[in-house]
């Protein structure tokens, strides 16, 4: 028995995802992702970076990452998230509603800007005339791949700042240190770049085909942390807060856990499985005490936090659908519009458009985004515990799949039958 949307009209790819294989071996750990991170090798072990390099990366946004340092990826949790994630909708379908990672949570978390222009234009270009006029220096041909540079080649060879460099020196580091920044953790240079990345990876690594997941994926990992507490791992709080850091960086700690298990990402479905429909915090930065613990500069442009539009990165556009998630803005969640994912859009990459001019090809998009202030979604205050109409909770359970592993099926259904299961997914049960 397999308990597969049975209104196919919103998930209507839902034979070629990752979930399906999983509800047939729930215990597998075969199939756990493989989590791609470069900024491994500039972050972990790595000291506070120089002072005068310090000011010019956080004159240029990066202040919140740069303090957000090597937190160590929890794959098995990855791969149970993404398990959930659906690119038609661009959200996670947990058994009791969406939800996603928003602009909002991008901002208080990292602290990246999220008003602006988009990241977008011409990829190719001379990377070796590029990098003597930034940098000062022209690589060698082994630390050059394609358009890309070798993050070895650029923390070797920018790794001590001079005790006599003059600004033009330290500008030169500042950006190499960026570079490492964008080429290993961001993959861009904004809070929407940054999250339309997160947004395609996840789509990417949702095929029964995908074997590893790469981009800002520590934003998926500390997002849960704050989401999901009932799946987060106890700090030891050995470092003392820094009021000037974005929210994520409290988690630059060390935890409270045990050796993870070959089978960890078996609990994390189960817990996912079984969570009730309040384990969700739909709020999280809302409490006096964690607002007393973000800086200023993490509220900036959260007058388009809840705009309906396309993030765009180079060949990159992906929906931010926050008419899907409106509780976790405090509104009352009806039942959404259908989505409107263009599929063409997620076949788009940057093999062979080294001269291709992604603003162009992308004007319409661009022009969306430029009409962020009038796309903002809101909606009737939710009150009290209710945070979903009843009506779009009977609707949920008929165009999602909302248990993953035959345990939480029978959990939510413990008379079950096969018989049963058309029943069973309209019907009202007690964790609902």
């Amino acid at each position: 028995m397999d308990p597969a949307p049975i209104d196919r009209s919103v998930l209507h790819h839902h034979d070629d995802h990752r979930s399906v294989r999983v509800f047939k071996a729930p215990q597998s750990a075969e199939h756990v992702l493989k989590c791609r991170r470069r900024e491994a090798v500039i972050t972990r072990g790595r000291c506070e970076i120089h002072p005068r390099i310090a000011e010019y990366v956080s004159q240029a946004g990066f202040y919140g990452v740069m303090k957000l340092g090597f937190i160590q990826l929890d794959w098995h949790l990855v791969t149970a998230l993404v398990e959930r994630w659906r690119p038609e909708t661009h959200t996670f379908h947990l058994p009791h509603g969406e939800v996603t990672i928003t602009l909002q949570d991008v901002s208080i978390l990292l602290g990246l800007a999220v008003d602006g222009e988009v990241v977008s234009g011409v990829v190719g270009g001379n990377i070796y005339t590029d990098c003597e006029r930034l940098l000062g220096v022209v690589p060698p041909d082994r630390a050059i791949k394609g358009s890309t540079l070798n993050l070895q080649w650029l923390v070797t060879t920018f790794s001590d700042l001079p005790v006599d460099a003059d600004d033009i020196t330290v500008q030169r580091y500042a950006r190499a240190y960026i570079l490492q920044l964008i080429g290993g953790f961001l993959f861009a240079t904004g809070a929407s770049a940054t999250l339309a990345w997160l947004y395609r990876e996840m789509c990417r690594a949702t095929l029964p085909s995908a074997h590893e997941i790469a981009g800002p994926v520590i934003l998926l990992q500390i997002w849960a942390w704050e989401r999901l507490p009932f799946i987060t791992p106890k700090r030891k709080l050995h470092t003392a807060w820094d009021p000037s850091c974005p929210l994520g960086v409290r988690w630059r700690d060390d935890f409270i856990v045990k050796e993870i298990s070959p089978h960890a990402v078996h609990w994390y479905r189960q817990q996912l499985d079984m969570m009730s429909p309040h384990q969700f915090i739909c709020m999280p930065y809302n409490t006096d005490r964690v607002i007393a613990l973000i800086p200023a500069y993490c509220f900036r442009g959260r007058h388009i936090w809840g705009a309906k539009v396309p993030l765009i990165c180079f060949h990159i556009v992906e929906y931010h659908m926050v008419d899907r998630v409106i509780h976790q803005y405090g509104y009352l969640q009806p039942i959404p519009v259908n989505p409107e994912v263009d599929d063409l859009l997620h076949k788009i990459d940057l093999r062979g458009r080294g001269t291709t001019d992604f603003r162009a090809l992308h004007a319409h998009y661009i022009e969306y985004w430029a009409m962020r202030r009038q796309t903002i979604v809101t909606g009737e205050p939710s009150y009290g515990h209710a945070s979903h109409t009843l009506a779009y909770t009977e609707w949920y359970r008929r165009i999602s799949r909302r248990y993953l592993t035959p345990h939480g099926l029978g959990h939510a259904y413990p008379t079950l039958t096969h018989s049963d299961h058309s029943t069973a997914s309209t019907s009202s049960h007690s964790h609902t």
